[in-house]
C-alpha cells in the first residue's frame, strides 16, 4: 500500500478529509481513529495543508490508493 495525501486550504479541510476516508474504510483498514492518526503526518506548503497516511501494511485484497 502506498502512502495517501489529504490535501485542504488550511488544516480543518485537511483533516476533514483525511476522517472522510478513514470513516469509510476503517473496518477494512483495521485501525481505529487514533491508530490513523498515529501513522499520520502533517506539513504546510504554498498555503495549503497537507496530512499524508502512512499505511504499514495493508491487508491482502485490499487497495486504497484513492483518498476520497
Amino acid at each position: 500500500m502506498q502512502r495517501i495525501d489529504f490535501q485542504g486550504r488550511n488544516a480543518q479541510e485537511a483533516k476533514r478529509r483525511a476522517l472522510t476516508y478513514w470513516y469509510q474504510h476503517h473496518q477494512a483498514l483495521g485501525l481505529s481513529l487514533a491508530q490513523f492518526f498515529a501513522q499520520c503526518r502533517g506539513s504546510q506548503a504554498g498555503g495549503g495543508v497537507t496530512i499524508t497516511f502512512y499505511p504499514a501494511a495493508a491487508p491482502p485484497g485490499v487497495d486504497h490508493r484513492t483518498a476520497a
